[in-house]
C-alpha cells in the first residue's frame, strides 16, 4: 500500500509549516528593521507576502523530506523552522541536493546483449 502526503496527520503539519512561518517571519523582521527608512508600505507588505511564501513552501518540501526518511518531528519541526528562515537560499540548497544527486548516480548497468 502507498502513503502519501494526504496520510499525514494534520497536526504535523501545523506543526511544521508554522514552524517555518515563524523562521520566515524572524527573516522578515530582521529585513524590515535593517530597510525601515528606505522601504515603502507596499514594499514591505509585498516583502512579507513573499517572505511568506518562501518560508511555507520550503518549510512543506522539508517536512515531507524528513517525514519521508522517518526523521523524529522535533528535527523535522527544527529543520522545517530553519528552512523558512533560510527561504529563497534553502530553495537553492534543495535544488542542489538534487542536482547533485543526479549528477553522482550511477546508470544502471547494461543489460547484455545476446
Amino acid at each position: 500500500m502507498s502513503h502519501g502526503p494526504q496520510d499525514i496527520p494534520g497536526l504535523e503539519y501545523v506543526v511544521n509549516v508554522g514552524a517555518a512561518l515563524i523562521g520566515g517571519a524572524v527573516r522578515f523582521v530582521k529585513e524590515w528593521r535593517d530597510n525601515f527608512q528606505t522601504w515603502s508600505r507596499p514594499r514591505a507588505f509585498l516583502e512579507g507576502a513573499l517572505n511568506g511564501l518562501y518560508a511555507g513552501f520550503t518549510g512543506l518540501l522539508t517536512f515531507w523530506l524528513l517525514y519521508s526518511w522517518k526523521v523524529d518531528p522535533y528535527y523535522s519541526a527544527f529543520a522545517s523552522g530553519l528552512m523558512g528562515h533560510m527561504g529563497p537560499e534553502g530553495l537553492s540548497l534543495f535544488k542542489d541536493m538534487i542536482v547533485n544527486g543526479l549528477r553522482t548516480r550511477s546508470p544502471n548497468p547494461a543489460t547484455p546483449k545476446d
